[in-house]
């Protein structure tokens, strides 16, 4: 309202002051009283608009208790008595009155407590649904990252499947590599008890063979002795037998 130092368009009559002007006048002058209460200090606030119907412009002045002074001074005596000119609960012009209905209830709660004389009110509700909003917004990222998060351990359980099989994988490699490093020792172990055995089997059979060398010499010996003594025989002379004869008789003593 023009008055307390409001727009012309709230009124939704005009766009300028001088629209407020009565026609055929070049000045109006608009008076408001202000006090927070009964005997309280009352504060009175005074504009004047001044214009030019030849040049189409026009002008205002401000007056507080009779004193001049700028527009910015009128406002902040506006604000000091919370006087809220766009909100329709404390300012409700005729014409904007099909308007108030059209407003939400979450619109008129904000309007109600914007005209509340309590101006941290309207704040904290705004912080509380800055808030509640991003609480659901954390719990809809925390359902994202809840989800992601089991994307990634049915993965990781694909993956330790993979990663155990391929660990027996390098497991069977490495025995079989170490397998293949042993056979030549394991064709040595072989053939080292082979050896063994057979130089076993050779003491075995020297062994026997001894003893059947000994057993021949010992069963040899009285025929070599035999032996011995028939060579002795042969070797030492004998007399001739006498002549025979068929009508003789052996001679006595002979």
């Amino acid at each position: 309202m023009p008055r307390a130092g409001g727009s012309p368009k709230l009124l939704e009559r005009g766009e300028k002051a001088k629209d407020y002007v009565r026609h055929g006048e070049t000045k109006a002058t608009i008076e408001i009283s202000l006090a927070k209460g009964t005997g309280k200090d009352v504060v009175v606030l005074r504009r004047t608009i001044e214009t030019d119907l030849g040049r189409e412009s026009e002008e205002s002045k401000w007056w507080i208790d009779g004193r001049s002074c700028k527009k910015k001074e009128i406002d902040a005596v506006v604000s000091a008595y919370n006087i809220q000119l766009k909100n329709y609960t404390q300012f409700l012009p005729q014409d904007v009155v099909k308007m108030f209905p059209a407003l939400t209830q979450v619109q008129l709660l904000h309007r109600t407590e914007e005209a509340l004389e309590d101006q941290t009110l309207l704040p904290k509700h705004k912080k509380l649904i800055e808030l509640r909003a991003a609480g659901r917004a954390k719990d809809a990222d925390h359902g994202v990252k809840q989800q992601h998060l089991e994307e990634l351990e049915a993965k990781q359980a694909k993956l330790q499947a993979e990663v155990e099989k391929f660990n027996e994988w390098s497991d069977l490699t490495k025995e079989i590599d170490n397998m293949k490093l042993r056979e030549p020792w394991l064709q040595f172990e072989t053939c080292r008890d082979k050896a063994l055995e057979l130089k076993a089997l050779k003491k075995e059979a020297a062994k026997e063979y001894n003893s059947l060398f000994d057993q021949m010499n010992d069963a040899k010996a009285p025929l070599d002795e035999e032996v011995k003594e028939q060579k002795q025989l042969v070797r030492t002379p004998t007399r001739p037998p006498p002549p025979f004869c068929a009508n003789s008789r052996p001679v006595a003593g002979i």
